[in-house]
Formats: structure tokens, C-alpha cells, sequence
């Protein structure tokens, strides 16, 4: 993502797909780069403008939030934000990593997966490459179908995933952690050499 590359000091960078942005106070619109600057007037002005000379080269359009307060505890709290609307019935809320470059490709990834399940909204932590999102299906079978997909998904970019939060009734249909890295048998021989009574978890 060219924003990580440029001279650009951003404090926050969240990518957000349609459903996450209309979720957070941008209804209507497309994805949305909420980013931010901290620092003396001058200097957040002055990124800003480059922010906005960048987005211009790439074809985009900057603009300003209207609501910083109120858009950015959104974000934060998303996806969690959308119990308090009842949106957990039915669905998932999950966390996912990659390397932070390929932020955008798993988001788009993840949604290819979802599309022939449920319905799905992400949003990414551009700078540590967390996403975190929710997934909606009419069926725990199609939740569980989609988290086979998603994780196969990111698992091609070098990423996992894992479910955080779902409905009790869907524990026993989920696998919530996935697959064991391959570098926890080896961490496990190395406690056993240390620790052959098992005293330490």
C-alpha cells in the first residue's frame, strides 16, 4: 500500500470494505482509508495535503472527516459495535493477520470467500495487518463452510484466522482457532525436554 511507503506519518490507517464503512458513518459509498494525523496544526495540515495530492495521483478522492470523534470509536469498535444493533445472531466475529502489504488482498480474499456463504464485512489494521470482521449465514453449516474458505483464503497470503466471538449454539459446528502452526510441535518437544513431568502449562 503506497501510503506505507511514502513520507507520510500517519497514526492510524484502518482500510474498511463497503459494508464496514457504511457501518461506521459512510453509508452509501464504496470502501473507504480512514487515516489520521496527530501533531501541531501546521503539520497535520500539511500531511494532510500530501495525503490528498497522493490520492489524486492514484485516482482517488480525500475528504475530510466530518465526525472524527464519533467515526473513529466506530472503527474501533467495530466489529464489536454491531452487538449493540443485535448483529451476533446468526454469524460470527473473527480476527485475522497477514503481513501488513498484503492488508487489501486479504480483504478481498476473504470477501471472494464469503460470497457464496454469507455476508461479510472487514476492516484492516493497515500498519500491523489485522483484519477483524463478522460474518453473517442463514446456517451454523455455512459458517462453517465459510470459515474453511476464509482461512483458506488468508492461509494463501501467508495469514490465519480465528473466531473471537459467536453465539454458543455455533461453538460445537466451529472450529474457533484452526489448523496448529507447524512450529508448535516443535515448541512442544522442547517443553517436553525441559519439563518431562508436565508440571508447566
Amino acid at each position: 500500500m503506497r501510503i506505507l511507503d511514502s513520507r507520510l506519518a500517519p497514526n492510524r490507517v484502518e482500510l474498511l470494505d463497503r459494508d464496514a464503512a457504511a457501518g461506521c458513518g459512510r453509508p452509501g459509498g464504496g470502501p473507504a482509508l480512514a487515516v489520521s494525523f496527530a501533531g501541531v496544526r501546521e503539520a497535520v495540515q500539511e500531511q494532510g495535503e500530501s495525503l490528498d495530492t497522493l490520492g489524486r495521483e492514484l485516482g482517488l478522492r480525500a475528504a475530510e472527516i466530518e465526525n472524527p470523534a464519533q467515526t473513529w470509536q466506530a472503527i474501533q469498535d467495530f466489529p464489536w459495535g454491531e452487538a449493540k444493533r443485535g448483529g451476533s445472531e446468526g454469524g460470527a466475529r473473527w480476527r485475522g493477520s497477514v503481513l501488513p502489504s498484503d492488508g487489501a488482498k486479504a480483504i478481498h480474499a476473504v470477501s471472494e470467500a464469503a460470497g457464496r456463504f454469507g455476508e461479510v464485512s472487514i476492516a484492516a489494521t493497515v500498519s500491523h495487518g489485522v483484519l477483524r470482521g463478522a460474518f453473517k449465514a442463514s446456517s451454523p453449516e455455512r459458517i462453517a463452510d465459510w470459515l474453511v474458505a476464509g482461512r483458506g483464503a488468508l492461509a494463501a497470503l501467508g495469514g490465519i484466522l480465528v473466531v473471537t466471538d459467536a453465539p454458543t449454539s455455533l461453538h460445537a459446528a466451529l472450529d474457533m482457532w484452526g489448523p496448529a502452526p507447524a512450529e508448535v510441535g516443535l515448541m512442544r518437544r522442547i517443553k517436553a525436554a525441559f519439563d518431562e513431568k508436565g508440571i508447566l502449562n
